[in-house]
């Protein structure tokens, strides 16, 4: 028997198990989420029946713990932080069985270890377990670097990478990137949540108050409703009306569609973040600036892919709407090639083995 732990349900989750029932024998595995959000998702009878919610850490002893202890392997489809790590410390024999599949926050939660006794406890925890697990998946290399490094993990690396919930390979790419500056429709951030750093980025894109162009900034994700009120009505003072907004949730295809009609797309994280974004985005040859710190960019970059450095915001402001179409297109390409179908089954093949 084989265990999948989840933190919540969310659409990633239910597109990995939509793509585990077509590709995978999962008659013998067990999908656990300590986390329902109440969506409607559309599971298979198949499924559901291998679904197990455990909210409490008593629920998930009482019905889990039995569980783990008779299974051939679990996997962490993003490692846990909080009181359950108290658990999982108490019963750190079990792990030597287990996988952890890196989501991004995961890692870095480790930035906020000395922010309170609290934390200094959940991290002196994960000091304690990390060590133990002996395999880490993750889609940046990068990530798993961090891990090793902090923690002193010596766990076997493997590549992972999620199917996304829409499928955008295939699609129309939508509007064609010209290299004239009228009309661009630019994107700022994923999502509501601070770690964008919208007011950081706003202000660098202040020199573009006065150009025909739309600066569409995702707030409906995430994000708490004080944050977003303060990017919005900022974005406004910055940029005044070509600043949009966007408070309200898409459709996931309507969404798509709107990075299909993106020209530039700007996310100012300081981590791995916004992949969900970011590959629809380069696959639809969009000309995509981030942090050249961040393992995201380093690891495209590897790849081949050309990405634009947010620093450059400050010195090289007459570049920022031009495009090269030519770089845009191998862009596309390499995209293609990373997340085909049969690279996905191929690589968690080797993972759920």
């Amino acid at each position: 028997m084989k265990i999948h732990l989840f933190i919540s349900e969310n659409l990633y989750t239910w597109a990995y198990l939509r793509f585990l029932e077509k590709n995978f024998d999962i008659s013998s595995s067990l999908f656990v989420f300590r986390r329902s959000i109440g969506f409607n998702f559309d599971y298979t009878a198949a499924v559901k029946e291998r679904m197990i919610f455990a909210e409490s850490n008593l629920q998930f002893l009482k019905k889990v713990v039995p569980l783990l202890k008779k299974s051939e392997k679990f996997y962490f489809h993003q490692l846990p932080y909080g009181p359950s790590l108290v658990l999982w410390y108490l019963y750190r024999g079990l792990l030597s069985r287990s996988a952890w599949i890196i989501w991004g926050g995961d890692v870095y939660i480790h930035r906020e270890g000395g922010e309170s006794l609290k934390k200094r406890v959940y991290e002196f925890l994960r000091r304690k377990i990390i060590p133990r697990i002996p395999v880490i998946a993750s889609f940046i290399p990068g990530d798993f670097e961090i891990v090793r490094k902090i923690y002193n993990s010596k766990a076997k690396y493997m590549y992972s990478a999620y199917p996304l919930p829409v499928d955008f390979m295939g699609r129309d790419p939508g509007s064609e990137n010209s290299s004239e500056a009228t009309g661009k429709l630019i994107l700022v951030g994923n999502s509501g949540n601070e770690s964008n750093n919208h007011i950081e980025i706003l202000n660098d894109l202040a020199f573009l108050r006065k150009s025909d162009v739309r600066i569409i900034c995702p707030l409906s994700y995430s994000g708490n409703n004080e944050y977003i009120k303060s990017v919005s009505e900022t974005g406004k003072k910055i940029l005044g009306e070509i600043f949009e907004p966007l408070t309200s949730m898409l459709g996931t295809d309507e969404y798509l569609d709107l990075l299909s009609r993106i020209d530039i797309a700007v996310m100012n994280h300081e981590r791995q973040q916004g992949l969900g974004n970011i590959l629809p985005l380069m696959y639809f040859g969009k000309k995509v600036y981030l942090k050249s710190e961040t393992t995201t960019c380093s690891y495209l970059r590897d790849l081949g892919c050309t990405v634009f450095d947010i620093e450059s915001l400050k010195t090289r402001q007459d570049e920022f709407l031009t495009i090269n179409k030519a770089e845009l297109l191998k862009n596309r390409e390499i995209i293609s090639a990373l997340l085909s179908k049969d690279r996905y089954i191929a690589l968690w093949t080797l993972i759920l083995t």
